[in-house]
């Protein structure tokens, strides 16, 4: 059973998860420069 007070570590887990189907469901929709996703995906990747 999942506890009413969700752990930092598994926020975050979802915070990035949401946040690259986001960058991933722009890209796909928009077509803009791959290589700025690529670097903007990277980026978040190494802040987390």
């Amino acid at each position: 059973m999942e506890s009413t007070i969700w752990m930092p570590q598994k926020r975050i887990r979802m915070c990035r998860k949401r946040c690259m189907d986001f960058i991933f469901i722009f890209l796909l929709s928009n077509e803009i420069d791959f290589f700025l996703m690529f670097f903007v995906i990277f980026y978040l990747l190494s802040r987390f």
